[in-house]
């Protein structure tokens, strides 16, 4: 009887303090998560090859990366995004948008869709190692590479003051209207 009542009083005890933990780190995602939210407008080619703009999209996903490969720097320490020509990510999308063209053989097969690519905007700026991260058709992912390998230099993110590389996913869409 006496270890009835021990077991009862440890599962009180255990309810007691989960719940207020629970609570905790539901807040502290939260505002982890809101902190960081910056909206994109992913560049949208139509048929004719004049860009229009789609509805904004989830935020663009940004990795800080140290000067060494061997250790990740988490995006929160990131004091400062890069800022392409003074502005925002929108800035970005809207200069790949006024540079994007629609492959001609591309509207002739009516290919169409969302070609994610991942790039580093280092130290200095620069725009490198420009990747497919997902891919919609080699005519349509060569002309989203190509034009954002010709993006101009960037200002630089930075961690405690210095310049860092900043991993970006960025997606560019491409679209046929009827």
């Amino acid at each position: 009887m006496m270890q009835a009542t021990s077991k009862a009083a440890w599962k009180k005890f255990f309810l007691v303090l989960l719940i207020p933990l629970l609570a905790a780190t539901t807040l502290l995602l939260a505002e982890c998560t809101s902190n960081e939210t910056e909206e994109l407008t992913e560049p949208t080619v139509s048929e004719q090859g004049k860009p229009t703009v789609e509805t904004p999209a989830a935020e663009p996903e940004t990795q800080a990366e140290p000067a060494d490969e061997s250790e990740a720097i988490p995006f929160v320490l990131v004091e400062t995004k890069p800022k392409f020509e003074g502005g925002d990510a929108n800035q970005f999308s809207f200069w790949v948008n006024q540079r994007l063209h629609y492959p001609p053989e591309a509207k002739q097969k009516g290919l169409q869709g969302r070609v994610t690519l991942q790039f580093t905007v280092e130290k200095d700026g620069s725009v490198t190692g420009v990747k497919v991260l997902r891919g919609v058709h080699p005519l349509l992912d060569d002309e989203a590479v190509r034009i954002v390998s010709e993006s101009p230099k960037w200002t630089p993110g930075t961690v405690l003051g210095e310049p860092t590389r900043v991993v970006y996913n960025f997606p560019v869409v491409f679209q046929l209207t009827k």
